[in-house]
């Protein structure tokens, strides 16, 4: 078997964003970490007035793990088990990936 080691290994923060974010926040991301002020296309689905509405899926709900994303200034609009959706600033949703129990952030498209 023949193997690819020309990709250098990615850094653990760098995969938790790539499990854990669906690819257009990702890539909106990826596009503020590069300094790029154009939005990529998608953005205007689910990004207003420099908020993200999202969907958060969490693998379990307490209210601290509530309290720890409103501290990071997410703003909870309804809530359905484990499934929170609510805005965050985009400059904020990289610090999403780092709470343990978040398990996906998705685009909340209406």
């Amino acid at each position: 078997t023949d193997v690819d080691n020309s990709q250098p290994p990615k850094d653990p923060k760098q995969l938790r964003l790539e499990q854990k974010l669906h690819f257009w926040i990702y890539d909106l991301v990826d596009r503020l970490n590069k300094g790029v002020s154009t939005p990529t296309e998608n953005e205007a689905k689910f990004v207003k007035n420099g908020k993200a509405e999202i969907n958060i899926q969490l693998s379990a709900k307490s209210p601290e793990i509530i309290e720890k994303l409103k501290q990071l200034g997410f703003e909870v609009l309804s809530e359905n088990g484990t499934n929170l959706v609510g805005r965050i600033a985009v400059e904020k949703i990289v610090q999403l990936v780092e709470i343990e129990e978040v398990r996906l952030v998705l685009p909340s498209i209406e």
